[in-house]
């Protein structure tokens, strides 16, 4: 049973799809990235920030089982230009739902979550560099309602947080942004490494029936962060970021 946390921090409508070029893996997802960037993406839902980024796919049935080519699958991307957070997500989810529970209770419908630190120690309880940002698809009409959340504290609502939903054939995108200050995480330099997780909520019916993870087997990652996975940070070639900021 999952208890809520609150720690104190601080259009695309269906229909023709914009152009989004398919992902790549990096390293079978080994490590994740955060590419350091001084062309930071629009939030549009056009993608066109997203091109040729490699991403990071969680494979491991934490519920559920991957039976039949309807299992859901996705991959994340991660950018920062230092300013902002920016991050999509590309769901399949063969019933892709509407999800209008409170953020702090929405894994339990469809929707993905982001776990980010630089705190490279060995440890478990939240360190206070550890985040856990939760994405969540609300409306097929309306691109701009996703809510969003850092350590359950909706941020949605709040400036400089943006993000789009798109609805697709095959399942759901997310775009985000989220401001540094606001996730109190300083600069990010090349080569810097970090520890992440990434997981997708899944309930056909309403109520969640497959959780994947990237790095942990156990549904456990809400409030231990000992089995998050290691990432790194790698300037985009060709711009200003690729000298150590």
């Amino acid at each position: 049973m999952r208890i809520p946390r609150f720690l104190a921090l601080s259009l695309l409508v269906v229909g023709t799809e914009p152009g989004f070029t398919a992902p790549i893996l990096f390293k079978n997802s080994k490590k994740a990235v955060l590419y350091l960037t001084s062309q930071p993406p629009s939030i549009d839902g056009t993608y066109a920030g997203w091109k040729n980024l490699e991403g990071t796919a969680p494979r491991i049935f934490v519920f559920g089982e991957e039976r039949t080519k309807k299992a859901p699958s996705g991959i994340f991307f991660l950018q920062t230009d230092n300013k902002c957070l920016y991050i999509l997500v590309d769901v399949i989810d063969s019933t892709a739902n509407e999800n209008s529970l409170p953020v702090a209770l929405a894994w339990q419908n469809d929707s993905v979550e982001v776990y980010l630190s630089t705190d490279l120690s060995p440890h478990q309880a939240y360190s206070q560099d550890d985040r856990h940002l939760r994405l969540v698809p609300r409306s097929r009409n309306n691109p701009n309602l996703v809510g969003i959340s850092i350590n359950d504290i909706r941020v949605d609502n709040k400036p400089g947080v943006k993000a789009k939903c798109l609805f697709t054939a095959k399942g759901y995108r997310i775009e985000a942004q989220i401001p540094l200050r606001r996730l109190s995480m300083k600069k990010f330099f090349p080569g810097q490494a970090f520890r992440a997780e990434f997981q997708i909520n899944d309930g056909n019916t309403g109520k969640r029936e497959n959780l994947l993870h990237w790095s942990s087997p156990q549904d456990a990652p809400f409030y231990d962060a000992a089995g998050w996975g290691s990432g790194i940070v790698q300037a985009v070639a060709g711009n200003s970021n690729e000298q150590r900021t």
